[in-house]
C-alpha cells in the first residue's frame, strides 16, 4: 500500500525520455530538386512544340488535312482477233476462279496476324494466358493446313501443285515487298539528309545525333495493292459446284473467295498458230527475256502477246487498262 508522501511512477515518461531520438530527414530539398528538373524538361519541350509549330505547323496542318488517295488498276479485256470476213480466230472467255487471301498462304504464317486470331477466338480473360495462347495459334495452324488440303482437293488440284502455286506468290509478293523496302528507306535517307542540311541551330540542339544511323525501315508487305488484303489465284476455270460450295459456305473456307478472269481461246486450236501467236504471263520466266518493253509490264495486265499478231498488235489488242481513285478524308468517309 502506497504512502502518504510517495508519488507514483510515470513509466511511459521514463520509456519515452530513454529513447533514442530518430534522425529525421527533411525531404524538401529533393522535392525541390524534382521539380526544378521536371520544369527545365517540360520547357525543353515546350521550346520544342514553339519551334515546330513556327517553322513546320502550316505544313503538318496541310498534310493532316490533305485526303487519303487510293488509286487502283482496272484491267481491260483484251481485244478480239478477227479474219477478213469475220471469222473469231481469238477471243476471250470469262472463268471463275479460286482466290485465297495471302495471310492464309503465307507459310509459315505471320506471328502478328496468327496472334490476333488466336486472341479475337479468346475469351477476353484467357488473352493473358500464354499457355492458352499458344494452344490456340497451334488449333489455328491446324485448321489452316486442313483448310488447304480440303480446298486443294475440292478444285482438283494435286497437293504438291496447290502447294508449289502458293510458294510462287509469296515468293512474288515478298519480292515485290523487298523492292518497296528498298525504295522507301532511299527516300527516307534522301529525305532525313537534306532535312540535315537544312537544320537550324536548335534543331541540332532538340534534334536526335547526326552521327546516329538512321533506323531501317520495315516494309513487310507491298501496301500499293495490299497483299495482305488481296486475294490471289490459285485455281482457274472452277466448275459450278465449287463455285456453290464456296460461295454458300464462306465459313467452311475461311479466306477463299470466287473471282472473275478472262482467259484467251482459241477457236480453231492450233490451226494457223503460227499466224495467231499466243500470249505469255507477266510472270513466266520468257516474259523478262524477251518482253514488249516497259509499257506492257507496267500496264497492270497479267499477259501479254508473244508472238505473231498477238505480239505485233499487244498495244492495241492489250487495251489500256483504267485507274480507280478512291478519296477519304480523316473520318475515313469516301
Amino acid at each position: 500500500m502506497m504512502g502518504p508522501r510517495e508519488q507514483p511512477v510515470d513509466w511511459h515518461r521514463i520509456e519515452r525520455e530513454q529513447r533514442p531520438a530518430l534522425s529525421v530527414v527533411d525531404s524538401r530539398a529533393r522535392l525541390r530538386a524534382c521539380l526544378i528538373a521536371f520544369l527545365i524538361l517540360l520547357g525543353v519541350v515546350f521550346a520544342r512544340v514553339v519551334q515546330l509549330e513556327a517553322t513546320q505547323g502550316a505544313a503538318f496542318r496541310r498534310v493532316a488535312a490533305a485526303p487519303r488517295i487510293e488509286r487502283r488498276l482496272v484491267p481491260v479485256a483484251r481485244g478480239q482477233i478477227l479474219s477478213r470476213d469475220g471469222t473469231v480466230l481469238a477471243r476471250n472467255r470469262q472463268v471463275r476462279c479460286v482466290a485465297l487471301r495471302y495471310c492464309y498462304l503465307e507459310d509459315p504464317p505471320d506471328a502478328a496476324w496468327l496472334r490476333a486470331q488466336a486472341r479475337a477466338n479468346l475469351p477476353r480473360d484467357a488473352r493473358r494466358d500464354p499457355a492458352r495462347l499458344a494452344a490456340e495459334e497451334a488449333r489455328l495452324r491446324g485448321e489452316r493446313r486442313a483448310m488447304h488440303e480440303r480446298l486443294a482437293a475440292l478444285v482438283g488440284v494435286p497437293a504438291d501443285e496447290w502447294n508449289r502455286r502458293a510458294a510462287e506468290v509469296q515468293s512474288r509478293v515478298e519480292r515485290i515487298a523487298r523492292t518497296v523496302n528498298d525504295r522507301q528507306q532511299s527516300r527516307f535517307e534522301q529525305h532525313r539528309r537534306d532535312g540535315l542540311e537544312a537544320q537550324t541551330w536548335l534543331d541540332r540542339w532538340l534534334g536526335p545525333d547526326e552521327q546516329r544511323p538512321p533506323e531501317r525501315l520495315v516494309v513487310r508487305e507491298q501496301r500499293d495493292p495490299r497483299g495482305e488484303l488481296d486475294y490471289h489465284v490459285m485455281a482457274e476455270d472452277v466448275s459450278a459446284r465449287v463455285v456453290e460450295e464456296i460461295e454458300k459456305h464462306p465459313d467452311r473456307w475461311p479466306g477463299a473467295k470466287i473471282v472473275g478472269r478472262t482467259r484467251r481461246e482459241y477457236p480453231f486450236g492450233m490451226r494457223a498458230a503460227h499466224v495467231l501467236g499466243y500470249l505469255a504471263s507477266v510472270e513466266s520466266p520468257e516474259s523478262r527475256v524477251q518482253s514488249q518493253g516497259p509499257s506492257t509490264l507496267d500496264s497492270g495486265l497479267s499477259t501479254f502477246g508473244r508472238a505473231g499478231v498477238e505480239r505485233q498488235y499487244d498495244r492495241r489488242l492489250g487495251g489500256r487498262p483504267g485507274l480507280k481513285e478512291q478519296r477519304t478524308d480523316r473520318g475515313g468517309r469516301l
